[in-house]
């Protein structure tokens, strides 16, 4: 049976008209408030100017002029003011728009239960919601989404909840790692490094892997390069490991095969010792294995998860969401990282509209569909 859609953009906004109303009436007290505090600093700034530069002209009448210095003061406490007011608004507007993701789920898990797609007992609007810092770099590690190991990492907007049958989470994330370099002076420099910056989703597979399986859209830039490096190798390494091996013997013709043997060898050594635990896993789709690399520490079990369904919607799902794309299987749940600009933020000075709500009914719904590009809802496997 098919799935239900989400709440159209236009129904949400009209179930939350009087939400809406709340937090525009907020926001009209907080920028009345800002004018009225910014109008108060211009009147106390000025007149202590004037005071001044009425006292000082008396002494040296050359020192008119004093006035003027009230502006740099009055414009700074005026950004102080703003900013401060700023965030008092952000909290009120993140209500709203927690009200809004519940709304989401809500409206699509009782379209599950009249199409008998899901039980009462799954029901429950369990919605959670952090605003900030909210998951530490050992649990972004352990989801071993990327090469390397994050040393620091900032979070926000960080929502749970359960969409039909499968519990999800998801965040806003900007993970590094810190680099130290010299500089010409011999001193060394720290700088951090972006490792990831976007949304990082997780979800209940309804299966507990035995292995770790990743997918990373390939880069096409990355290709190139390794293109062109084998040209390079061809053209040039090659011959020339050939020659220097090949001077060691009187018979040109054997010492060009004793090195290319002796080369061939370096080769799967480095490749021993030096590659990841993780084996490369060749699927059945060409096209596939032209848009991702697949890593896995279990060909078998990597071949059962990606099913020529799964390669369709994988697909699809780097179409939507870009060419940045990394999955993790493991454990029970498949992780997800991909790149998306600061979302579910709203500026105190400007009305929220329909068209405000549709912004972010198109976020939610566009990381949400994710369980459903993904046929999570589907279980087809148990978790044992």
């Amino acid at each position: 049976m098919e799935h239900p859609s989400f709440i159209s953009a236009n129904e949400l906004y009209a179930k939350l008209t009087t939400d809406i109303e709340q937090v525009n009436g907020k926001r009209l007290e907080l920028v009345a408030k800002r004018k009225k505090n910014i109008l108060k600093s211009m009147i106390i700034l000025g007149t202590i100017a004037l005071a001044l530069q009425i006292y000082l002209y008396t002494i040296d009448p050359a020192s008119l002029g004093l006035l003027f210095l009230s502006v740099p003061g009055v414009l700074i406490i005026s950004w102080l003011i703003g900013f401060r007011i700023g965030g008092e608004f952000r909290a009120t507007y993140k209500t709203l728009v927690l009200s809004i993701f519940q709304e989401i789920i809500k409206d699509f898990n009782e379209k599950m239960l009249t199409q008998s797609l899901i039980n009462e007992s799954d029901l429950k609007n369990d919605v959670h919601y952090q605003l900030a810092n909210s998951m530490s770099t050992s649990t972004f590690n352990h989801m071993q989404l990327f090469d390397r190991a994050a040393e620091w990492i900032h979070t926000e907007d960080h929502f749970q909840g359960k969409l039909g049958k499968t519990a999800f989470d998801f965040l806003e994330a900007h993970a590094g790692y810190t680099q130290e370099t010299t500089n010409s002076n011999g001193g060394t420099q720290r700088q951090e490094v972006t490792l990831f910056r976007g949304i990082l989703f997780s979800a209940d597979f309804n299966k507990k892997f035995k292995s770790i399986t990743t997918v990373r859209s390939k880069a096409p830039v990355k290709k190139s390069l390794r293109i062109i490096f084998s040209i390079i190798a061809a053209f040039f390494i090659i011959p020339i490991s050939l020659s220097i091996f090949g001077s060691f013997t009187e018979d040109p013709e054997s010492g060009f095969i004793f090195g290319g043997v002796i080369l061939v060898v370096i080769l799967l050594l480095f490749r021993k010792f030096f590659r990841k635990k993780q084996q490369q896993v060749e699927l059945e789709s060409v096209e596939f294995n032209k848009q991702f690399n697949v890593t896995s520490d279990d060909q078998i079990e990597a071949r059962y998860i990606l099913t020529s369904s799964l390669f369709e919607r994988l697909m699809e799902l780097r179409q939507r969401l870009g060419n940045h794309l990394t999955l993790t299987f493991k454990d029970h749940n498949v992780y997800l990282a991909f790149a998306m600009k600061n979302s579910f933020e709203h500026h105190f000075s400007k009305p929220i509209t329909s068209e405000t709500i549709a912004l972010e009914h198109g976020t939610f719904t566009s990381i949400l569909s994710i369980i459903e590009e993904l046929d999570l809802n589907t279980r087809i496997w148990s978790k044992d």
